[in-house]
């Protein structure tokens, strides 16, 4: 008797096994690995987010990547599904990391913005990716004299 039991529950876990790596995954096609820099005005960011958020239909899960700069800019997504992402970048908080005190105060009302003006938005596939994202800071607010 106890090697049926053995049997039954090594078929159990043969079939679990076969459903998990048979389409019971998310059919997005093979996940696949984005790194790249982030910089400002060409000098390194380090600390940022950079998050890559699917414009298409999906599972929450599936829908939302990101990943944290070092302090050379570089950051590593891994486990990213092909498809069209918008990308975001934001700062590191005041204060985080070895930040100068007062450069948040000198970057105070400056917003970051692509390079080239243009939305920052991504094709991945299946192939590994190298997204490099150059950013510049721009004054917010109305531009001119103060009268």
């Amino acid at each position: 008797m106890p090697e049926v039991r053995t049997a039954v529950v090594g078929c159990c876990v043969l079939l679990s096994f076969l459903a998990l790596t048979s389409g019971c995954g998310p059919d997005l096609g093979s996940p696949t690995t984005v790194t790249g820099r982030i910089t400002v005005d060409g000098e390194p960011l380090g600390g940022a987010t950079v998050v890559f958020h699917c414009v298409g239909e999906r599972e929450a899960e599936f829908r939302t990547f990101t990943a944290t700069a070092d302090g050379g800019g570089q950051y590593t997504i891994e486990k990213i599904y092909p498809g069209s992402y918008r990308v975001g970048v934001g700062e590191p908080a005041p204060g985080a990391g070895e930040e100068d005190p007062g450069m948040a105060s000198a970057m105070a009302g400056n917003e970051l913005k692509p390079s080239d003006g243009d939305e920052l938005s991504a094709e991945i596939t299946s192939d590994e990716l190298v997204y490099d994202i150059q950013m510049t800071r721009q004054a917010s607010g109305r531009s001119g004299k103060r009268r």
